[in-house]
């Protein structure tokens, strides 16, 4: 599962910022952190509610794995430290479930959510089909390398 999470923090990072917004509903939030350029303090927010300010008061966080907010009293005294992450094709499989299963309670809602939730499992399918291709080319690449290399007996 740890391999399904880094992939999907791969996907995420690679991603364009349109992509990004238009399945933010299918990310989750690693960590939830900034740091200070005044007191150079790292500060975290763990959970939801749980507002957290470096010593010199500078900046805020807020939200913990809920949700990202940002109070300073002046914005460019804060480094961004957060990390995010796109759902595993697991984890979108289960919402696609659960959309399936609510749609009789929230009608159009759990519909488009369900619809969405197919474009964006069609769409990591794609990227970690590329990726894969993309490593068995290097593998081989570094695999005929190393035969063209090796010493002639």
């Amino acid at each position: 599962m740890e391999k399904d999470k880094e992939s999907a923090l791969d996907f995420y990072l690679n991603s364009s910022s349109d992509l990004i917004e238009k399945y933010e509903s299918f990310t989750k939030i690693i960590t939830n952190s900034a740091q200070c350029k005044k007191c150079q303090d790292v500060i975290v927010s763990n959970h939801r509610h749980d507002y957290v300010s470096c010593s010199c008061r500078a900046i805020s966080v807020d939200g913990g794995k809920s949700y990202l907010k940002r109070s300073a009293v002046d914005f460019s005294h804060l480094i961004e430290k957060s990390s995010i992450r796109f759902y595993t094709i697991h984890e979108i499989m289960v919402e696609i479930k659960n959309c399936e299963t609510q749609s009789g309670f929230g009608g159009d809602y759990y519909i488009k959510k369900k619809k969405l939730a197919e474009e964006f499992l069609q769409d990591s399918k794609a990227y970690y089909a590329i990726k894969e291709k993309d490593d068995i080319v290097s593998q081989l690449t570094q695999s005929l390398e190393i035969k063209r290399n090796a010493p002639k007996v």
